[in-house]
């Protein structure tokens, strides 16, 4: 699945991210998500700061007078009252998705280059379950699975750690079930090292690829 893409008026560099709708003409990701894409400088300090700033300018643009966005003890970023989000950024951009907190009760992100999650770092990452499924597709459709399914648990973990409700899993405590348009869904792994997330199975998500990014984003309504 690919997605377009939107200009922000006042800031050129500020692209949201618009989802198709399915074959059965149905949302792909819930209309009150907001994600937007924007460029980030190389170091790593400043990609932080420029996806914040970019965070800042998607909220100005729906409404929020002064936005700021603080830091939690852990590092999490700490949303204005009402809002939830999520901030990450690879390879020179950076990507956010904002939801006011009365329609998504948490929202995860990550970017990838689709190239990245080599087949020997499967193991690191995937269950013997999710192996076996990629090792059943082509090479080629594998590897976009495979960078995808990465993606998706690392946006999972985000989605899931200000919720509460225990520790977040693992890569190897999550098992991910695909649709045919790139969706997908989560559920705890048999052999899993920590006790089942109570919102886990709850979350939805969706991935997308254009421009050699692919875009993994989960939710909880």
């Amino acid at each position: 699945m690919m997605w377009g893409i939107d200009g922000v008026s006042g800031r050129d560099d500020l692209r949201v991210v618009r989802f198709p709708r399915r074959t059965d003409d149905t949302e792909v990701v819930p209309p009150s998500i907001l994600v937007a894409l924007c460029p980030v400088p190389a170091d790593r300090a400043g990609q932080s700061s420029a996806v914040r700033a970019c965070a800042c300018e998607l909220l100005r643009a729906h409404g929020v007078n002064a936005p700021h966005i603080g830091r939690h003890a852990n590092g999490a970023p700490a949303w204005p009252a009402g809002w939830v989000g999520s901030l990450t950024h690879s390879a020179g951009w950076g990507a956010v998705a904002v939801a006011r907190a009365d329609s998504v009760r948490a929202v995860g992100i990550d970017l990838e280059d689709p190239q990245r999650m080599k087949r020997a770092l499967w193991p690191h990452v995937f269950t013997p379950e999710e192996i076996n499924a990629l090792d059943d597709l082509p090479d080629d459709e594998a590897q976009g699975r495979a960078a995808a399914a990465f993606g998706a648990k690392e946006a999972i973990f985000k989605a899931l750690s200000p919720l509460g409700g225990g520790p977040v899993p693992g890569f190897h405590d999550v098992v991910l079930a695909w649709d045919s348009q790139g969706g997908f869904t989560a559920r705890t792994a048999a052999a899993a090292r920590n006790h089942p997330h109570p919102h886990l199975h709850a979350l939805r998500g969706q991935t997308a690829i254009q421009d050699g990014r692919l875009l993994a984003l989960v939710w909880l309504e």
